[in-house]
């Protein structure tokens, strides 16, 4: 698999390693009291970040891919992202398993900014929790796939995590400089179907 680097903003995308150094309560406080020198967040709200980390960590520890800990700072909530880079091309019909789930109504699909892999496609939609959604991510490029998942997240920051998000993609560089959209990745087909199922639940 080729390099992949990026210039993160810390300040609202935490990267969550499978392995630390000392104690993950400590790494976890330490990297909470960052955010809490930078946005002012009270105890309250601090413990809940450290909370979250020890998580993410759990999570990173025993799966593939990388985490990330992403904090909203109009709201000062955060949201675990899962991020997964592999080599090859999902083929059409995993990329509408995946950007389309079962969900409790059609999931609001978006195409994304430019990124290193090409244009990618968001789809959001909410989950069996009150006030709860997911968010994932797909970019096909010639021969590499990035999927991405953003989950659980609340639905009063789905918005400005998903920006948060795609803020991220976007400073991702890989080795060997910018990939084409893969010819087989074809979002705008999925974003017209969903947008005459969100019509019918309007009807």
């Amino acid at each position: 698999m080729r390099g992949i680097e990026a210039e993160l903003d810390e300040s609202r995308m935490v990267p969550v390693p499978a392995t630390v150094d000392g104690a993950v309560e400590s790494w976890a406080r330490e990297r909470a009291e960052s955010l809490r020198a930078t946005h002012g967040l009270d105890e309250q709200r601090t413990a809940a970040i450290v909370a979250a980390l020890v998580a993410a960590h759990q999570l990173a520890a025993r799966g593939r891919g990388q985490y990330f800990l992403l904090f909203d700072p109009l709201t000062a909530l955060v949201a675990p992202l899962h991020v997964v880079i592999s080599e090859g091309e999902l083929a059409p019909v995993g990329q509408r398993g995946f950007l389309l789930p079962t969900a409790l109504r059609a999931p609001d699909l978006r195409l994304t900014p430019e990124t290193v892999f090409g244009t990618g496609c968001s789809s959001t939609f909410l989950t069996m929790r009150p006030g709860m959604a997911e968010i994932r991510w797909l970019f096909v490029a010639t021969g590499v796939t990035l999927a991405a998942t953003l989950a659980p997240v609340a639905t009063a920051a789905t918005m400005s995590m998903g920006i948060t998000a795609e803020d991220l993609f976007v400073a991702l560089s890989i080795e060997g400089g910018r990939l084409s959209r893969s010819a087989d990745f074809r979002p705008e087909v999925l974003i017209a179907e969903t947008y005459e199922a969100q019509e019918q639940w309007a009807l």
